[in-house]
């Protein structure tokens, strides 16, 4: 079962803007692109600095520390199939004048490329 993070109005974030979230131990990036809401966790998974703190262009978030671009629709950094390193996704839901913001692990991953056995090739 998902837990609730957070219910904010939908007012809350402009398009093309980036809201932190407090939620220890690891604080949620909210960003709304083309009208969509989408959530990651807020530190970048390459050295954890803060995403809400970096410029948003698009669906790319980039991290102000060493320049990072992290897809905030996948959590993935832009342009790399690989998930070694990526941001934790959350669900976002908009209830009646709300948006809600849950936390959906455990989380199964799927190794992209693998075969049904697990191995890559």
């Amino acid at each position: 079962m998902a837990e609730e993070i957070v219910r904010l109005p939908l007012d809350c974030l402009g398009d093309g803007e980036l809201m932190r979230i407090e939620r220890p131990p690891f604080n949620v990036l909210l960003a709304r692109v083309d009208g969509a809401y989408h959530a990651i966790t807020d530190n970048c998974p390459h050295a954890a600095w803060s995403l809400s703190e970096g410029p948003l262009r698009g669906h790319v978030v980039t991290c102000p520390g060493h320049g990072w671009p992290i897809d905030v629709r996948t959590g993935l950094v832009a342009g790399s199939r690989s998930i070694a390193r990526r941001c934790h996704v959350y669900e976002v839901r908009v209830d009646d004048a709300e948006l809600v913001v849950y936390d959906n692990l455990p989380v199964e991953l799927v190794t992209l490329g693998a075969d049904d056995d697990g191995s890559v090739g």
